[in-house]
């Protein structure tokens, strides 16, 4: 009975659209949710071929071995980071890490992760235009801030 129930909720976390991973002490992913494979654009398969996670970058997996030291110190925290997609696209991910026990040993890590925002060069251009345009409008005294129209926006 116990390993249905066990197996029940390991599904239930795959199938989450909660960006959810775990890693065994040997930095082998053992559970990859639906939500990471959204978020990165890697399915499970991929990802468990990996002997390093493929979303972070060069300088990511160096910060990450520094990351186990604190895991493995029993400490749970969060911490930001660059990362990138299948697709190339960079992202700022913000990790929610913590130790996974068996009893009071150490077995590996889990880890939630959340979006911060897109990187994307063409992203952030976008924002500037449209936050240039709004003060252009405010600085000719013709608008206030109140008094902006957001359907106006969709013609730029």
């Amino acid at each position: 009975m116990k390993k249905e129930v066990l197996s029940s909720k390991i599904t239930d976390l795959e199938t989450s659209q909660n960006a959810l991973l775990s890693l065994d002490l040997n930095n082998n992913v053992q559970l990859w949710s639906n939500g990471c494979e959204s978020l990165f654009g890697y399915s499970k398969k991929e990802v468990e071929a990996q002997k390093s996670l493929v979303f972070l970058k060069e300088k990511g997996q160096a910060i990450m071995q520094e990351l186990w030291k604190r895991i493995l110190a029993d400490e749970a925290f969060v911490h930001y980071i660059d990362a990138v997609t299948k697709q190339g696209n960079a992202i700022r991910i913000k990790m929610h890490l913590s130790p996974l026990k068996e009893g009071n040993k150490i077995t590996g890590s889990q880890i939630v992760i959340d979006e911060v925002y897109p990187k994307s060069a063409a992203l952030k251009r976008t924002f500037s235009i449209i936050r240039n345009m709004i003060l252009f409008e405010l600085y000719k005294g013709e608008k206030t801030i109140m008094s902006l129209d957001p359907q106006e926006a969709s013609v730029l």
